[in-house]
């Protein structure tokens, strides 16, 4: 099959699912040939005027970078556009692939944050397939159900290095909810590190733990080996049951980790990943796991059985697997 596959404008987690279906395509004897919607952004943002209201020039912007999307798609004879995180692809390319007759799919990426604004975007090209990695969004929706996964070229154990050690380790977006909730753990004697794009006033108790920045994600999992636990804290929702990629990745990697409760992740993990409901329980939890490394050699040994085949490569199967039914064939989307 000949995939157009549209990268997000995102650079963080979402460009990492659309490489891992990148990768999983190849791997799968498709062509996949990359149409990359961050690059046409920062090519026709040269071109615009700098005194632009932000409002006015997202919507530009997001309109010059994707309306050439079914221009790719004919010239490559594509027999499908998949399209990762989709709220910054501007509707008018929807319609016209849809006036092509292109067939067309999305993996949609913000649920259940954003599912209002994601299903009114789907809307825009009737039939077109759409997938998401949350449940409870999938069957409210009717969207196809694509959890998260793992690359398993990237995500496997590493030998942990010593200038990169510490006791916990939380890699990651800092969400109010999960700054606060962090700011109320007694850390007293424990090295804790976070990383990643947070806002944190000049006295939060988490500025020594902080680096900031993005770690690609190749590099991810040497960071996952050397730190005794790592930590997997949600964003905050009352909506959501499943995992984000997080859970997947550290367990393929053989760390072990910490949670807050999600369902889905109480069915696949059990008790081999502890979870925390308050502060005070995360403390009383970590002091308890630094203090056994046995059994944190344990937990992250069942982790790892229990998420082996959560990858990229079997949610490509379930994926074609519902194109290729009555509503994810290609002829489901010609009008």
């Amino acid at each position: 099959m000949r995939v157009l596959l549209v990268y997000p404008v995102a650079q963080m987690s979402v460009l990492d699912v659309a490489t891992g279906y990148h990768a999983a395509l190849l791997r799968a004897g498709h062509q996949a040939r990359v149409y990359d919607l961050a690059k046409r952004w920062a090519y026709h943002g040269l071109a615009l005027n700098p005194a632009m209201p932000d409002a006015q020039r997202l919507r530009a912007l997001s309109k010059q970078a994707s309306e050439t999307m079914v221009i790719e798609a004919m010239y490559h004879d594509a027999d499908l556009v998949l399209i990762v995180s989709g709220l910054s692809v501007h509707p008018l390319a929807l319609q016209l692939l849809q006036r092509a007759a292109i067939p067309t799919a999305v993996i949609h990426t913000e649920s259940p944050y954003q599912d209002s604004h994601q299903a009114e975007w789907s809307a825009t090209y009737p039939g077109m397939m759409s997938c998401t990695h949350e449940r409870i969004s999938a069957e409210q929706y009717g969207w196809t159900y694509l959890p998260h996964a793992y690359e398993p070229t990237i995500h496997w154990p590493h030998p942990p290095e010593e200038q990169l050690a510490c006791d916990v380790l939380l890699l990651g977006t800092g969400w109010p909810e999960r700054v606060a909730f962090l700011e109320q753990v007694d850390w007293t004697g424990i090295d804790v590190r976070l990383i990643g794009l947070w806002h944190l006033s000049p006295d939060s108790p988490l500025q020594r733990a902080y680096t900031p920045g993005i770690v690609p994600n190749v590099d991810v999992p040497r960071l996952y080996a050397s730190a005794n636990i790592c930590l997997n804290l949600h964003r905050g929702s009352t909506e959501a049951c499943s995992l984000n990629p997080r859970a997947y990745e550290l367990a393929a990697c053989g760390a072990c980790q910490v949670s807050d409760p999600r369902p889905d992740g109480t069915a696949l993990f059990g008790s081999a990943v502890p979870t925390c409901t308050t502060p005070a329980e995360l403390g009383d939890t970590l002091r308890a796991l630094l203090a056994d490394p046995r059994q944190r050699r344990a937990c992250a040994a069942e982790a790892r059985a229990r998420v082996n085949g959560e990858t990229f490569d079997a949610r490509l199967t379930t994926f074609m697997t519902a194109w290729r039914s009555g509503s994810g064939s290609a002829a489901a989307f010609v009008t």
